[in-house]
């Protein structure tokens, strides 16, 4: 009676073994979702010219991310008259948009083309990670900026 089932730390729940709970909740599944397979959720079946699509928008969202917030960055630290405190956020937010751009956008478009991940187990961790501490950075700064208005 674990959460943890047969192996791994043990903490009594008072409840029953969580393998036979999953075991009967699958059985009472509806029909139409007992017919899912994987193959149903992986990009495989789109056409070609939707994965050429997808392939030069990705690319050119890399591109224009990566150019105007390097330049956003690059005039407010080249101009001293830009530095002021609501820049400094709009810095800060062109910074994890560029990282976006620059880091998870290629990670997720090759996972777009090559079904599995073909790349390190670091770069498969890497990617979600700096995806989520950008992602809170970027809502930080926008609650920042609120509250600085």
């Amino acid at each position: 009676m674990s959460i943890y089932g047969n192996s791994g730390r043990q903490r009594d729940m008072g409840s029953p073994d969580m393998n036979s709970t999953a075991n009967a909740s699958a059985e009472e599944l509806p029909e139409w979702l007992k017919q899912l397979s994987k193959s149903d959720f992986t990009r495989g079946d789109l056409p070609e010219t939707a994965r050429v699509t997808l392939c030069i928008l990705y690319v050119l969202i890399i591109v224009v991310g990566l150019g105007g917030n390097s330049l956003t960055t690059l005039v407010i630290a080249v101009n001293r008259e830009m530095r002021t405190v609501t820049n400094v956020f709009l810095v800060s937010l062109a910074i994890s948009d560029a990282l976006i751009a620059g880091i998870n956008m290629p990670l997720q478009l090759q996972h777009l083309l090559h079904e599995e991940r073909p790349i390190s187990e670091a770069a498969c961790k890497f990617g979600p990670y700096t995806q989520g501490v950008v992602i809170v950075a970027s809502v930080l700064t926008l609650v920042s900026l609120a509250i600085d208005r």
